[in-house]
């Protein structure tokens, strides 16, 4: 895999370079200017077209970075909710704007600074993964406690979402287990911290759903049948 990787480096690099355009400086230089020999083709110059493709990518990352740091921020204003009414003085600090903003935004530049971004996309993966496990679960629990179809039907829910919780939780275990180690101590306990709190919360999730899926139907949904 890794020969593969290299050799398509190398065949791109290669690529561009013989094309004319020298200094490639990197994927976001290899995208500029490969639009820019693209479109060349076409009568366009290729300094205009990579001209503009670099505007495209800056655009990009720009709005990329706004996007995740207001998204952090609105996470991390949300987990110092619960302090609203019992420390008003405590949550208007926690969750002032600025405040919420350079939070999430020290961490990442932290993460990137000791290399953290590389490593953080697999537990990121696993937490997407898990969440559709539970959106499986969740679907589970109202085609059972509120539609309350045959049991065979519930199946066609069921086990696709425990398949998919399982796998995702070894996965992540084996995360913990065999990659986390391996990192830089600086990123280590944060990447510990993050994996192990999502296999905490899956662990609860599932045991919530077990409950509520022994519980069966809800009074309502038996009501509405009865009608």
């Amino acid at each position: 895999l890794d020969q593969f990787i290299l050799g398509g480096k190398y065949l791109g690099d290669s690529y561009i370079v013989a094309s004319g355009a020298k200094g490639v400086g990197g994927a976001a230089g290899m995208f500029t200017k490969s639009y820019g020999e693209m479109v060349k083709v076409l009568g366009i110059p290729a300094k205009i077209g990579a001209t503009f493709a670099g505007l495209w990518v800056s655009a990009f990352i720009l709005t990329t970075l706004d996007t995740a740091t207001r998204l952090g921020r609105f996470a991390w204003q949300e987990l110092f909710e619960f302090t609203k009414k019992s420390s008003a003085g405590f949550h208007a600090f926690i969750t002032n704007r600025w405040l919420a903003s350079l939070i999430p935004a020290a961490v990442g530049t932290w993460l990137v600074w000791y290399g953290g971004y590389a490593v953080l996309w697999p537990g990121f993966a696993g937490s997407n993964q898990l969440l559709a496990s539970i959106a499986l679960l969740t679907a589970t629990l109202w085609v059972k406690n509120v539609q309350m179809v045959k049991r065979s039907f519930q199946l066609l829910v069921l086990i696709p979402a425990l398949a998919l919780w399982i796998t995702v939780f070894s996965g992540l275990v084996w995360f913990v287990i065999v990659i986390v180690p391996s990192l830089k101590a600086q990123i280590r306990f944060a990447m510990y911290s993050f994996v192990i709190l999502m296999l905490v919360l899956a662990v609860v999730l599932l045991i919530d759903f077990f409950a509520a899926y022994r519980r069966g139907p809800l009074p309502e949904a038996k009501a509405e049948a009865a009608k």
